[in-house]
C-alpha cells in the first residue's frame, strides 16, 4: 500500500494497491495532524487507486500538515507506518518515527505555496520531497 496524492481542494488523499494481490483495508488507519481515523473496510484491487475523503479529520491544510497510512491505531511503532508525507512548514509530530522507519529523511517536506491543490508521488522508488511534487493543477 502506497499513499500517492494529497488533494487539498477535494479534501482527500490517494492511496494505491502497489501489490500483486488484493488487500482488503480492515487494518488500516490514516494518520493526519494528530488524529488518527480507520479506513472503511474495502477491497482494493492489485494497483488500483482509491480515492479517500479525510473529512472524519477535518480539512487538509496546504500551508502545512502530515499523513501517514499505518496498520494500527496508534503511532508509536515505526513497523506499523507503511507510507508519509510532510509538507510545508516544520512541526511534524510523526516525522522522527517516520525517519526511524526509513520512509522520510530527518527535517525534510515538500515545498508548498499559496496556490497548491495537490501533492502527488512522482517517484515510487525514492524517499522524501524529492519523490512528490506540488502542483497548483488537478486533474
Amino acid at each position: 500500500m502506497q499513499l500517492v496524492g494529497v488533494d487539498f481542494e477535494l479534501n482527500s488523499i490517494v492511496i494505491e494497491n502497489s501489490g500483486p494481490r488484493e488487500v482488503v483495508t480492515e487494518e488500516l488507519w490514516i494518520y493526519r495532524d494528530g488524529e488518527t481515523t480507520r479506513l472503511d473496510i474495502f477491497t482494493i484491487e492489485p494497483r488500483s487507486p482509491v480515492l479517500f475523503s479525510m473529512r472524519e479529520l477535518g480539512d487538509i491544510n496546504h500551508t502545512a500538515g502530515e499523513i501517514a497510512l499505518i496498520t494500527a491505531e496508534t503511532t508509536d511503532d515505526p513497523e506499523t507506518l507503511l507510507a508519509y508525507v510532510a509538507w510545508g512548514a516544520d512541526g511534524f509530530d510523526l516525522a522522527p518515527l517516520a525517519t526511524e522507519a526509513g520512509l522520510w529523511p530527518e527535517g525534510a517536506a515538500v515545498e508548498t505555496d499559496a496556490g497548491t491543490l495537490v501533492l502527488f508521488r512522482t517517484d515510487f522508488t525514492g524517499i522524501g520531497p524529492e519523490a512528490w511534487t506540488a502542483s497548483d493543477v488537478t486533474g
